[in-house]
């Protein structure tokens, strides 16, 4: 394969599904809180061994899309919780995107809503 100078990554992160599994490890496994930099690095680092042939590897886009609740569904914990979430995110260049939640306060359409900016 020719050189083609830099392989450039888009990664679109479903916060809510992603959520799950890094509150369990942190609270459940105390195994900690997912840092986003090393683990964006860990992505360039694997998708240099599938896709050769580029002479660098870089994340140039990231966007967290996540379902939001009314603050008055929430409590101070989940408050700082998220604003937590939102500053690691904010430090790792991801950009952020909230919907509103239904009614009936259940998430739904995320997945329908990252269809478009995978395209």
């Amino acid at each position: 394969m020719a050189d083609k100078s830099i392989c450039r990554i888009g990664i679109f992160y479903d916060g809510s599904y992603f959520a799950y599994p890094q509150r369990y490890f942190y609270h459940k496994r105390n195994l900690g809180w997912l840092s986003f930099k090393p683990f964006h690095s860990l992505i360039e680092s694997y998708i240099r061994t599938k896709e050769k042939g580029y002479t660098d590897y870089r994340i140039v886009y990231a966007s967290w899309t996540q379902g939001m609740f009314t603050s008055s569904e929430a409590n101070e914990y989940q408050l700082r919780s998220d604003r937590n979430l939102q500053q690691d995110l904010m430090h790792a260049g991801i950009e952020i995107e909230y919907l509103p939640n239904s009614a009936s306060n259940r998430e739904k359409g995320v997945d329908v809503a990252l269809a478009p900016k995978q395209v």
